[in-house]
């Protein structure tokens, strides 16, 4: 709403009656130059809402003045300027050029036009089919909007040495030459999202940078990623597809809508100090992961494809989501001791490695469905008491003990969502439950194993085509958990 002209004069005069030093003479001659436009232009502070009626504009009129005499000696411009939305422009020589809603550049002249008017610039700059090598912003000192620069496969270097602040995101779209990137004075930026940029490989960013919400960071060539020591919390943090990053590290303390890294080097370290809660994590294709202060994880925690040996977060107390550990082939260990609840399904598959399923031995209640697949000859969880969903397990152990699942020694299973199927080698039991754990029925069938056959490559090494089979396995089940609710765990195990 429009301040009306009396509202402004008390503003005015409650500043400079607070005001009465050297030291808040700034505060003063705002308030002063608010009184005078006012004063010359009364209809431009008036309010443009078909409510104007007197009381209305009277219990506005006492409100902010009160605010101002409350505040006294602490009241800055922004308070001042709060009151005003839209009307009191803290820079009125912008011309209605800078202005403008969205800039689209193509050219190096329509930059240089744009650089050489507006230090400021009210709005969003998009450069687009750009075609020149080089974008400098020149003396650009700020963008309220938007900073968008994308399919230019011409532009090679990126400069803004004047640019401090992004009021929206900073994308970088499709620059297939792009190989350095400059914005070392840059220190607010909303969100960072820069994806096909192949060959960017040199960074110049702030150690100050604040008021991030997004990192997405996708198809570079950087072999680190820098500047975000003091960002302690985001929406988004999303690093992909990267082929020479090799270190992740990072201050975080939250995530609260994405967490993701994958397919970046091989040799990747992820290190997260400091992080504490994340809505969901996704992790693949690393060689490490440090995350010894983490404590909940709202939504599904994966770790998918990584060639680390360990996994240890026994900071870890509840998983909101399905906990999922895939397919990580070197992995020897894990400590999740912390954990009590996992809302979601639980599914340990195909760690060729992992001898025994016993690294979650607090785990009271699991929300959903249960898959284990793998080698595994032993499962221990000493304080389970619910399983929700069904149960799948199967396992290669000679010595893997399926009674533990099929025969429940008081006669009533912690599995409470229908079925239990439980393969050992060529020796394959299920059974039926209902709601209360009582068994229903059971069968017990002997199975043939059937043998894959391996293939030879061009190169005379042995291939086995098992791969993509339990790719495509491991996907159904999971589906048939997430969707249904009702699992089966197989365990394939020589008795």
């Amino acid at each position: 709403m429009k301040l009306p002209i009396l509202l402004l004069s008390t503003i005015a005069t409650a500043i400079a009656l607070e005001f009465d030093d050297q030291e808040n003479l700034n505060a003063q001659v705002i308030s002063q130059n608010i009184f005078e436009n006012s004063r010359s232009d009364p209809l431009s502070f008036e309010s443009k809402d078909n409510e104007n009626s007197l009381q209305k504009r009277m219990v506005n009129e006492t409100k902010y003045t009160a605010y101002i005499l409350e505040h006294g000696s602490n009241l800055e411009i922004e308070d001042v300027l709060e009151f005003l939305p839209n009307n009191y422009d803290s820079d009125p020589s912008l011309s209605a050029y800078c202005r403008e809603a969205k800039h689209v550049i193509q050219s190096k002249q329509d930059l240089f036009d744009l650089q050489a008017q507006c230090p400021t610039v009210k709005g969003t700059v998009h450069i687009i089919d750009y075609d020149s090598q080089e974008v400098n912003l020149g003396s650009i000192e700020k963008i309220t909007g938007d900073l968008l620069i994308e399919d230019s496969p011409e532009i090679v270097r990126i400069i803004a040495p004047a640019l401090k602040e992004v009021g929206g995101t900073f994308s970088l779209h499709s620059l297939t030459s792009l190989v350095l990137l400059d914005v070392g004075i840059m220190t607010k930026v909303k969100a960072i999202d820069w994806k096909v940029v192949p060959i960017l490989n040199t960074v110049s960013l702030n150690d100050n940078i604040e008021n991030l919400e997004s990192i997405v960071i996708s198809d570079t060539s950087l072999s680190e990623i820098e500047g975000f020591d003091k960002i302690y919390e985001l929406e988004i943090f999303n690093i992909n597809n990267n082929r020479f990053l090799e270190i992740i590290r990072t201050n975080l303390k939250q995530v609260k809508t994405q967490f993701t890294i994958h397919a970046n080097a091989k040799e990747m370290q992820l290190e997260m100090p400091e992080l504490e809660f994340a809505e969901n994590i996704t992790v693949r294709d690393t060689s490490s992961v440090y995350f010894p202060k983490l404590e909940r994880v709202a939504s599904s925690m994966e770790f998918i494809e990584n060639l680390f040996t360990e996994l240890e977060i026994p900071t870890l107390t509840a998983v909101g989501g399905t906990l999922g550990i895939i397919d990580n082939q070197n992995l020897k260990s894990v400590n999740f001791s912390g954990v009590t609840n996992i809302q979601g399904g639980l599914m340990i598959s195909n760690n060729e490695r992992l001898e025994t399923l016993d690294f979650l031995p607090t785990l009271k209640q699991i929300g959903g469905a249960i898959f284990f697949e793998g080698r595994f000859q032993d499962t221990d969880f000493p304080e389970l008491k619910l399983v929700k969903g069904s149960a799948y397990i199967n396992s290669n152990s000679e010595t893997l003990d399926c009674s533990k699942w099929t025969t429940p020694i008081s006669g009533r299973s912690i599995i409470r969502g229908g079925k239990i199927n439980c393969t050992s080698g060529r020796k394959q039991k299920s059974i039926s439950v209902n709601e209360n754990g009582d068994v229903i029925q059971g069968s017990e069938v002997v199975t043939e194993t059937e043998v894959v056959p391996e293939k030879k490559n061009s190169y005379g090494s042995s291939v086995s085509n098992s791969s993509s089979m339990k790719t495509i396995s491991q996907m159904s089940v999971l589906l048939w958990i997430l969707v249904v609710g009702a699992v089966t765990i197989t365990s394939n195990i020589a008795i």
